[in-house]
């Protein structure tokens, strides 16, 4: 075809030929098309391969019978038969097929080679009605040949390109009345040139090899052969009831994929398997937190204390059969593990509430859920607006009383825990899983990938994702360890690596974009510390193929580490299917497997009929890890949990995620068929973004879409017209009142309308690309010398965005925690500066980022000062405020004592200033539990503060404690703030956030201080002989009697250190 042929006709036969053609033609096209094999397009290097089939012989004698004699008769039922073949295996309503100018018409005229016939498919019709449709069809597109239908591609804007049809990509001909001469240089994937005789008909595939392979054809006219019989036998068959699979694919399915039977002891609950390894290995440790340390005996003590309280305060509330649920909002700690054991071991159900969720969301969530009762931490207590019992987790006077195990009330089909996901109506939903689902689940683990005694597994992910399920029960099989990372250190790679080596992790979890930082990190600064790491699971969000080629290399081939890539959805209790990615088969995808012990997968199309290998269609899941529903929503819990067509008195839930069977029993992961995404392994409801979006006054419409950026990382868009101006900010706030932070966009985008397609629904295909027209509500202001650049060049590099001021926030322009931490190694590799995480968190914009690094370079500080905190625990804050802000203690050693430290100071080539610095700084570590204390000290040069960190979990004694200080004061370069700077203004975390310092009267004057930001200090003055210290801190915010004990500690600190 080229543009040199196209003509005009004024003939009234062209001019109707035309119409038909319009109107034939109008509204949405798409293209039908089997799906690839292989995605690249081989149309520039068509490589042709070719199968010859027969229809069965008593098929055939049917459909001859039908056809009469007539050819053009039986083309239209070949027609119709493969229609309904491509509606099975698509779910398309709207199907062009294409079909050759019949021979006798055929001359040298001739301005068509290939007539598209489109059919409209609706479910309910039956394969006689397509078939009267279709024959029509063809009829009409055989009258209608004469004009040339190029035209109406250009009119369209339908290109050809490598000699393509723009809308046909699968020819149906009968060669008794059709040519394929005419049509050998147009390429299509898949042609198929049936031909009858007397008695037989039979077929020859034709199909592009560099897009499909020979097993998926050999498939296709297997499928199509069990299709064409279904429809033959009963022509009246809806085409919803026709199945498509043959009774040995069928088999093969549903007896040998899915053969996953195992026997497990469905009768227990969770904490009896704890119970029973405490009587097996009590002093064993089973918990690890920095330098604190639970046995499984201390564990179970305290679990037990709390159990008995719990049922205490529900034993008059209302339940459903011992299925009280009871919240926990904890941070990472030895208590989140204590609590967590506690509900359950009192008959409970935990109910896991992020410590960072919106108040909204918080309250949505206690209400739904008819919690009676919270278990929480004293300094997060003030978050809790709803009135019910609160116990907190860090009080010490809750553990009394009877340290036995408690009398068993409920069965294994009572709830464990209810975990809340997105929601599509605007709020969360809340499954419910049983016991007897998780024990299944963990059963299935260790029997596949067997922990033993000495094995630790990291805990480090959120309680309220479901991964952490398996992180916090399998260890207990087995007497093995967990060590759980310190809160918000998840995301920081070296802190991982740093915990996998002081604590020889064996097995941990990764959502893919974090696996990926973690490779990135590991390979850079040497994989050596991780070669106590026996396994790697990887699941939330899909795993890429190179990363299981870096990881193999790096990590495999070296310490033989494996990795597991894992699927599932909440409502099956954490993961349904695995694939093991060690050994790697040089795969073009990563499978995500198949399922694991007593689950069955189905791959259903619309009507619940099993799709054949290769085919795509909605992952279906039975087995004993379904959920019982969701949480007072039995209307949601009766659509998405149905009965199972394949097992009778069974359940099945319907994922929403479209996947395929491989031929090798592997599922291959495809997408989702709805407004659901996931980011950072959270499964996110689309629409309950644009729910939220919408409550907002301002907005009058909405769209948010979801991305995935050159790295493979997934974000959000919220496209969003309004009458007048709309402040970014304001929106990010509203949204953040409503939603955790992983459901906020990245991008928001200003549109003066939103495009529609022809059925009123939102075109989210033409809204346009937020990296080019986003906006943050800032003005735009260039970078003003090399610094900005450089770390605009850089932040351009991560979020892929040109053009960025250096007044841009950078998780405003849609960055998120996991480029920091790439952006942390960027920045030290190119400016060669000590820099942590904590300050790219504290320097959102390029602007304040270039003052820090700048001050950095130079060695000292004349604009910023970062100074690190950290929160006490809740008995330390003022509960009202005083009169009076500052208040000071002021106290005296004997001279004695300060003689006794002077000569430890000598051994220790230390000094004494030395000691008292350490000896402060280790008190908060032991009051906080906090691995990393800071301390803004001034002992040596006048006027001059250094900054001195004490990593508690890598010092063994006091000798290396007190060389800290020397060390820090030591060092070239070191950061440090000149005089006058601390008078400065400070961003403060929060109001609670506590800020130490220690001066020496002697180098530093008084004025240099300013206590309403240093809201902790503690000085020395030596006068003759004499050392008087003292101790300033601000009594709105902390509690004078606690402040008092602290002085009291100190002292008693400094009596041990001189006497031992």
């Amino acid at each position: 075809m080229n543009r040199g042929n196209i003509y005009t006709f004024d003939s009234q036969e062209l001019i109707s030929a035309k119409n038909y053609w319009l109107e034939n033609l109008k509204g949405e096209l798409v293209k039908s098309s089997i799906p690839f094999d292989f995605k690249e397009n081989g149309f520039s290097n068509n490589e042709r391969m070719y199968l010859e089939f027969d229809i069965p012989k008593e098929l055939s004698s049917k459909v001859l019978r039908i056809s009469n004699g007539s050819d053009l008769r039986l083309h239209s039922i070949l027609v119709a038969a493969f229609n309904t073949l491509i509606y099975k295996y698509l779910a398309l309503e709207d199907i062009i097929l294409g079909v050759p100018i019949l021979t006798e018409f055929i001359d040298e005229n001739l301005v068509n080679k290939i007539l598209p016939i489109r059919s409209k498919i609706d479910k309910e019709i039956s394969f006689k009605e397509l078939l009267i449709q279709v024959k029509n069809k063809i009829n009409e597109a055989n009258k209608n040949q004469n004009y040339p239908i190029e035209n109406i591609f250009y009119k369209l804007d339908l290109k050809v390109i490598h000699n393509t049809h723009p809308l046909v990509d699968i020819i149906i001909l009968l060669e008794n009345i059709h040519s394929d001469k005419n049509i050998e240089t147009l390429n299509t994937n898949i042609k198929i040139a049936f031909s009858r005789n007397e008695t037989n008909i039979s077929g020859k595939l034709d199909f592009n090899a560099k897009v499909y392979t020979k097993k998926t054809m050999e498939n296709l006219v297997k499928n199509f052969i069990s299709c064409f019989q279904a429809c033959i036998n009963n022509i009246g068959i809806k085409l919803s009831d026709v199945e498509l699979l043959s009774k040995d694919e069928k088999y093969l399915i549903l007896n040998v994929f899915n053969n996953t039977k195992l026997d497990y002891d469905k009768q227990k609950l969770i904490h009896e398997f704890f119970e029973e390894q405490v009587e097996r290995s009590p002093e064993a440790i089973a918990v690890v937190y920095g330098k604190n340390k639970l046995t499984y005996r201390e564990l179970n003590e305290k679990s037990n204390q709390l159990a008995r309280l719990i049922r205490n305060k529900i034993k008059d509330k209302p339940n459903k059969n011992h299925n009280y649920v009871i919240g926990i909002m904890v941070e990472r700690s030895l208590e989140m593990i204590i609590g967590i054991f506690g509900i359950l071991k009192a008959g409970a159900a935990y109910l896991p509430i992020g410590y960072d969720y919106p108040l909204e969301r918080i309250k949505y969530m206690i209400e739904n859920s008819s919690a009676s009762v919270l278990l929480t931490q004293r300094s997060l207590k003030d978050k809790i607006q709803e009135k019910l019992e609160v116990i907190c987790l860090d009080d010490n006077n809750i553990y009394q009383g009877d340290k036995d195990n408690l009398e068993k009330i409920n069965s294994s089909k009572d709830l464990a825990y209810v975990i809340y996901t997105s929601g599509s109506t605007g709020n969360p939903k809340g499954v419910m899983i049983e016991h007897y689902s998780v024990i299944n689940r963990l059963n299935w683990m260790q029997n596949k990938y067997p922990l033993d005694k000495n094995d630790v597994i990291m805990q480090k992910t959120p309680i309220t994702f479901d991964v952490s399920v398996w992180e916090l029960f399998w260890w207990t099989f087995v007497g093995a360890q967990v060590c759980l990372i310190k809160q918000g250190e998840e995301r920081n790679p070296q802190s991982i690596v740093n915990t996998i080596c002081n604590h020889k992790i064996t097995t941990l979890h990764f959502v893919p974009p974090m696996l990926n930082v973690f490779l990135e990190y590991s390979i850079n600064n040497g994989v050596e510390k991780l070669s106590s790491l026996k396994r790697v699971f990887s699941s939330g969000e899909v795993l890429n193929v190179n990363q299981v080629v870096k990881f193999n290399k790096e990590l495999n081939a070296k310490y033989n580490v494996t990795l597991h890539n894992l699927y599932g959805p909440t409502e099956a209790t954490v993961d349904v299917t695995y694939f093991d990615c060690t050994p790697w088969n040089q795969r073009k995808i990563v499978p995500i497997g198949k399922p694991i012990s007593n689950t069955n997968i189905y791959i259903l199309d619309g009507n619940d009929k099993l799709q054949p290998i290769g085919i795509e269609g909605e992952i279906c899941i039975s087995g004993d890890g379904i959920a019982r529903g969701y949480l007072n929503r039995e209307d949601l819990s009766k659509e998405k949990f149905v009965i199972n067509p394949f097992v009778s008195g069974t359940y099945m839930y319907r994922t929403g995620d479209i996947g395929k069977w491989l031929p090798d029993g592997n599922v291959e992961f495809i997408g989702r068929k709805d407004l659901q995404v996931k980011i950072r392994g959270f499964r996110i409801e689309l629409s309950e973004i644009e729910y939220q979006l919408l409550k907002i006054k301002e907005v009058k419409e909405v769209a948010v879409k979801d991305f995935t950026n050159k790295e493979g990382m997934k974000y959000i868009c919220a496209y969003l017209v309004s009458e007048g101006n709309i402040d970014i900010d304001s929106i990010r706030n509203a949204l953040a009142n409503e939603l955790p932070d992983y459901m906020i966009p990245s991008y928001f985008v200003k549109l003066y309308k939103l495009t529609c397609k022809a059925n009123g629904k939102i075109d989210k295909q033409a809204l346009p690309d937020p990296l080019e027209c986003a906006s943050i509500g800032v003005e735009y202001v260039a970078p003003t010398d090399e610094i900005e650049e450089k770390l605009v060049a850089i932040w351009s590099a991560l979020i892929h965005i040109n053009k960025i001021g250096i007044n841009d926030p950078f998780f405003d322009m849609g960055g998120n925690s996991i480029m920091l931490v790439n952006m942390h190694s960027m920045i030290e590799k190119e400016f060669k500066v000590n820099i942590t995480i904590a300050d790219l968190f504290s320097y959102p914009t390029i602007r304040q980022l270039g003052d820090f690094i700048r001050n950095n370079i130079k060695g000292e500080s004349n604009n910023v000062i970062r100074l690190d905190s950290f929160i006490l625990p809740e008995e330390y804050y003022a509960t009202s405020w005083t009169q009076s802000k500052q208040s000071s203690f002021q106290f005296e050693v004997d001279l004695e004592t300060i003689d006794k430290m002077k000569n430890i100071a000598i051994e220790e080539n230390s000094t004494l200033n030395d000691i008292f610095v350490s000896l402060y700084a280790y008190l908060f570590y032991k009051i906080t539990n906090e691995s990393n204390i800071f301390v803004q000290t001034a002992i040596y040069d006048i006027d001059k503060v250094v900054p001195v960190k004490f990593e508690f979990d890598s010092i063994t004694n006091f000798k290396e404690m007190f060389g800290v200080v020397r060390k820090t004061i030591n060092k070239e370069n070191e950061f440090y703030h000149k005089n006058g700077y601390v008078n400065k203004t400070i961003s403060y975390q929060n109001e609670r956030s506590v800020y130490l310092f220690f001066y020496d009267n002697e180098n530093i004057t008084r004025d240099f201080i300013n206590s309403d930001s240093l809201n902790i200090v503690m000085s020395v003055e030596k006068i003759d002989g004499r050392v008087i210290y003292y101790l300033e801190y601000n009594s709105k915010v902390f509690d004078s009697h606690h402040m008092e004990n602290f002085v009291q500690n100190y002292i008693n600190l400094i009596n041990f250190i001189v006497n031992k």
